[in-house]
């Protein structure tokens, strides 16, 4: 059998006398199995095999047909680790959506915050000290912050990722306002909404439009 010999590496006259069970596990069905064979040389390989129980004048024997998938077995694990990092990408891109969200609106009331200490009469230099260094902070958090959005913003645009639906301008240029206010009230800066009635709903990424 020249199949035999190339799949397990070796002759068929050196195994005349040996079980094939030397080579794999065998189990009387009709249906495939998948199981690990070992060539002569010990090497592993997956293999596809399908037993039966054949009568042959007065003797039971075994009639099985090996297949190798190893190729087949190897491109499926590759699928699934590859299934596996895009699950990792999509949970990271999720963390940082929602980290970036959920950190805005502290932040905003901190700056509020420093923004008032700083008006605040009789402030020491103690007291400015401190009052700077939560302001330093409050900037550096801030800048991580917007690396994280820059890199998932990055990320999406790479991949082809962005969902585009038609968006009412005038409403999401409000909820931008709205969120940017008390920010900018530490600033000593004014915001105002000037809308026109004429604008018709465009196309666009409302998520990354916001950010």
């Amino acid at each position: 059998n020249p199949a035999f010999e190339r799949l397990f590496g070796t002759t068929c006259p050196q195994v005349y006398d040996d079980e094939i069970t030397r080579f794999v596990s065998l189990s009387a069905t009709d249906h495939p199995e998948e199981v690990v064979a070992h060539r002569v040389d010990g090497t592993p390989f997956y293999a596809e095999i399908r037993t039966q129980q054949v009568h042959h004048n007065t003797a039971n024997m075994k009639v099985s047909s090996i297949r190798d998938i190893t190729d087949r077995k190897l491109a499926a694990k590759r699928d699934i680790d590859l299934a596996l990092e895009r699950e990792k990408v999509t949970l990271m891109q999720q963390f940082i959506k929602d980290a970036s969200h959920d950190l805005r609106t502290p932040l905003s009331v901190i700056y509020t915050s420093i923004h008032l200490l700083k008006k605040q009469d009789g402030l020491n230099d103690r007291g400015q000290r401190h009052v700077n260094t939560l302001e330093k902070q409050a900037r550096l958090l801030n800048e991580i912050i917007e690396n994280l959005i820059n890199l998932d913003r990055l990320d999406k645009a790479s991949h082809n990722r962005m969902t585009f639906v038609p968006s009412d301008l005038n409403n999401l240029l409000n909820q931008i306002v709205e969120e940017q206010r008390p920010y900018a009230e530490t600033k000593a800066i004014s915001l105002q909404e000037v809308y026109s009635p004429d604008v018709t709903d465009i196309m666009i990424d409302p998520e990354e439009i916001r950010r």
